[in-house]
């Protein structure tokens, strides 16, 4: 079906079928979810709440914007709220944990693993559910206002890279990682869309009309997108870890560099 080709169609009431259709039924009545406050994992959460007893997760310094907007949503929506607060060793051992197992992250890669990486260690349900992909299916980032053939390349990269290598994470802590934005059936409706309904004067149009049929405030709809690394305030400290050793934040990917940081603060 090209959805384009359907006149008066509504993409958000296609799309929240689709979630709907792609939160599975699990034997466990109880998930987690990792809720930044932002549009899409509130959107998540909004939704597998209606089906499971959910807790929802942040990663975050104590004041950061993730934080705080986290705990907003989840006091509306009525769901149990559980933060993880950053500290400088915990990121420093997701830090030697991650560039060890995977040998070719990019700098970048690192600093939005590593409240992944955390989050997903210090949750206690086995599944858990996140907004990842909706970024880049809907028109997420502003360089996709100046350039919007940049989410085809972000789409490929999502899922030949990111999406692989965050299932792995999640496995290796014995649990199960659900993306309800990423399916076959989401991805060929997301590329199937014009453009101009997903980015116009604003971003994310379609995910903020389903914000809206979903019911959740106006002031979470309208949110401006923030990477992980700068929500959870990860980049602050991996900048603070740099300048106290001495390292560009590219060299926080080297093995060996990192390793003596750890001895010299005696963490491993």
């Amino acid at each position: 079906m090209y959805y384009n080709d359907i006149a008066d169609i509504h993409y958000e009431d296609v799309l929240h079928n689709l979630l709907i259709n792609n939160i599975p039924r699990l034997k466990e009545k109880k998930v987690g979810v990792l809720l930044s406050g932002g549009l899409d994992s509130s959107i998540i959460l909004s939704i597998v709440r209606e089906h499971y007893d959910v807790i929802a997760y942040t990663v975050g310094v104590e004041g950061s914007r993730d934080l705080n907007n986290a705990r907003d949503v989840a006091r509306r929506l009525d769901v149990e709220h559980q933060p993880i607060l950053l500290s400088r060793e915990m990121v420093l051992n997701a830090i030697w944990r991650l560039i060890n197992k995977y040998r070719d992250l990019s700098v970048v890669e690192l600093s939005f693993e590593i409240p992944f990486y955390i989050g997903v260690s210090r949750a206690r349900e086995r599944n858990i559910f996140t907004g990842q992909g909706a970024d880049e299916l809907f028109g997420g980032y502003s360089k996709y206002l100046k350039n919007p053939s940049l989410m085809e390349r972000d789409i490929i990269l999502l899922i030949g890279r990111t999406i692989p290598r965050e299932m792995e994470i999640t496995r290796s802590f014995n649990k199960v990682l659900h993306t309800p934005f990423i399916s076959p059936g989401i991805l060929k409706f997301a590329m199937e869309i014009p453009m101009d309904e997903k980015i116009g004067a604003e971003r994310k149009i379609i995910l903020r009309k389903l914000a809206s049929r979903l019911g959740l405030p106006e002031d979470i709809m309208a949110r401006e997108k923030i990477a992980m690394q700068y929500g959870t305030g990860v980049m602050k400290i991996l900048r603070r870890i740099a300048k106290n050793n001495n390292l560009s934040l590219r060299e926080l990917t080297d093995r060996e560099k990192i390793k003596k940081v750890l001895y010299d603060e005696a963490i491993i």
